[in-house]
């Protein structure tokens, strides 16, 4: 995908139901104290992207629970190269 494509995304209520549990088959903490969500792609090969620090930050961090759709976005707003576009393949 071209670095020049828009990304935009349309969703409702990302911050309230699309929770997965770190630490299950999803979501994990590693040992650096860095943070991944866990998929795999349409050819089914496992891949990753870094959950960002204001994401670990918060209170639902804390609880074991990320926003992984929320922190995809993230990524495809704000993420850089390979993170960037981890992003946006998760939410596709």
């Amino acid at each position: 995908m071209s670095e020049n494509l828009r990304f935009i995304a349309v969703a409702e209520n990302i911050h309230c139901t699309l929770i997965r549990k770190v630490g299950g088959p999803f979501a994990r903490e590693n040992a650096d104290g860095t943070g991944e969500v866990l998929y795999k792609d349409f050819d089914g090969k496992e891949k990753s992207f870094r959950v960002p620090p204001s994401f670990r930050k918060a209170a639902d961090w804390e609880n074991g629970k990320v926003k992984h759709v929320a922190a995809a976005m993230w990524q495809g707003y704000y993420g850089e190269g390979e993170q960037k576009q981890a992003g946006i393949e998760y939410i596709r």
